[in-house]
């Protein structure tokens, strides 16, 4: 026991319209240490796990992000809103801040009334066999599936026009990560267009179903805007909340809050 808890490491614990995370700077977590703390039972309990590299590199600032299965994420659109409201309260003074996640360059703003834009970077649709300017249509276990597939920093198949309920969705987002065109698994967003809004569910690999994903929301919005005739500023409506996606230049912004909940000292086995 005492070689397991080794080790306290201070954690912020944030979510991002109820998609939650525990934050924690300066900090080489192993596989061991990233499923309990996010184990909702014996750890915190997190969506996703996050490391900070808070070292001032100009207003430049590596990040990892950790899914509850200990693999990692590229991209994490509700994380980095709370990233930028953390690093403004260690940078009073800074009010944009550049985050490197696996390569990208995300950029964020601090707006006014605790709102944060997030800048996605490029959208990918148009590239190999996966992404294609036309839907996949996928046979699961009693399931036709047809949708998008679309990277806007992580993989994501979009679903437009569904009927699935709770467990439905549960089970699809389950089998989809083990079809051979996806053998890094992938996010599946379930989306439904609306009057003036889109109703999203995202099912995330590693994770499960979520209250809100930001990378779906902005997969999901660039989808409806080049397929179904949907407008280039949308908002999409989850369970945590909504975002307010705008789509300009091959690129997608998202807007939206951060709240931080609590912090404390965890005892925890760390390389």
């Amino acid at each position: 026991m005492d070689s397991l808890f080794a080790n306290k490491v201070h954690f912020i614990k944030m979510h991002g319209l109820a998609n939650d995370f525990i934050i924690i700077q300066n900090f080489t977590p192993n596989n061991d240490a990233i499923k309990f703390l996010s184990n909702r039972k014996i750890g915190i309990g997190c969506d996703q796990l996050i490391v900070i590299d808070t070292n001032d590199g100009g207003g430049e600032f590596d990040v990892q992000i950790f899914n509850q299965d200990a693999s990692k994420a590229s991209a994490c659109g509700n994380a980095m809103r709370c990233i930028a409201k953390l690093l403004q309260e260690i940078h009073p003074l800074r009010k944009s801040f550049i985050l490197n996640v696996m390569g990208r360059r995300i950029k964020t703003h601090v707006l006014d009334n605790n709102l944060f834009s997030v800048n996605m970077g490029a959208y990918k649709i148009c590239d190999d066999h996966l992404y294609q300017n036309q839907p996949i249509k996928i046979k699961l276990q009693g399931y036709d599936i047809e949708g998008f597939v679309i990277d806007v920093g992580n993989p994501h198949f979009v679903i437009v026009k569904h009927s699935y309920d709770v467990d439905e969705i549960n089970k699809i987002g389950a089998l989809m990560q083990k079809n051979k065109l996806f053998p890094d698994g992938i996010n599946v967003n379930f989306a439904n267009i609306c009057d003036n809004y889109i109703n999203l569910q995202v099912w995330e690999r590693g994770v499960g179903l979520t209250n809100a994903c930001g990378s779906g929301a902005c997969a999901s919005a660039v989808i409806c805007h080049l397929f179904f005739n949907c407008k280039d500023d949308l908002t999409i409506k989850m369970q945590g909340g909504d975002l307010l996606i705008n789509i300009m230049d091959g690129e997608v912004i998202m807007i939206g809050p951060a709240t931080k909940v609590f912090e404390g000292w965890i005892q925890v086995h760390h390389k």
